[in-house]
């Protein structure tokens, strides 16, 4: 029967994508590799007593927020610059050590830093701790775009095409920021 089949090629599709949420994921503070998003954020919860999850309620970001907020934390964390004020050092043990004699890890960062647009690209291609904001409701909602909301699409596509354009004039590879 072709819908028995169809079950079966959907349940493995499922189980396929299910198990994808289980890949070795950066910790947000260190190169240390979790076995999972989950397992990431446990740690750097446990290790620094930072809760970006806490952070997404409190704040009450939604996944773009989200996004924004940990590429921000990522892109300071491999400058080796406290992400709350700024301040740079020689090495990423100096930041971590500076951020805990400051209680850094229970702090924000001002909102005008995180929330510009650049921050939605990933400084990790791929990061699995991206999964972790993908909000279920969202799914169930079905999203109607105005014209003003095309209109503001077409523009921000024109503005990351005119980026990306610029940054490459630079020779600037974006897949190579993350390696930083």
């Amino acid at each position: 029967d072709d819908s028995d089949d169809d079950q079966i090629d959907n349940e493995q599709d499922w189980n396929e994508w299910n198990e994808d949420q289980e890949e070795p994921t950066q910790c947000l503070f260190s190169d240390e590799l979790a076995a999972s998003p989950s397992a990431a954020i446990t740690l750097d919860k446990d290790r620094y007593g930072f809760d970006i999850l806490k952070l997404k309620n409190d704040l009450a970001l939604d996944y773009y927020g989200c996004v924004k907020l940990l590429n921000y934390i990522r892109k300071k964390v491999s400058e080796n610059t406290s992400f709350v004020d700024e301040k740079s050092f020689s090495s990423r043990t100096d930041l971590i050590d500076y951020m805990k004699q400051e209680g850094q890890f229970s702090k924000i960062p001002a909102t005008s830093a995180w929330r510009d647009d650049s921050n939605l690209i990933p400084i990790i291609p791929n990061d699995p701790l991206l999964t972790l904001f993908d909000d279920d409701e969202d799914d169930e909602k079905e999203v109607v775009l105005t014209s003003d909301d095309k209109t503001d699409l077409e523009t921000y596509l024109q503005r990351m095409a005119k980026l990306t354009e610029n940054l490459e004039k630079e020779g600037i590879d974006l897949t190579s920021l993350s390696n930083k």
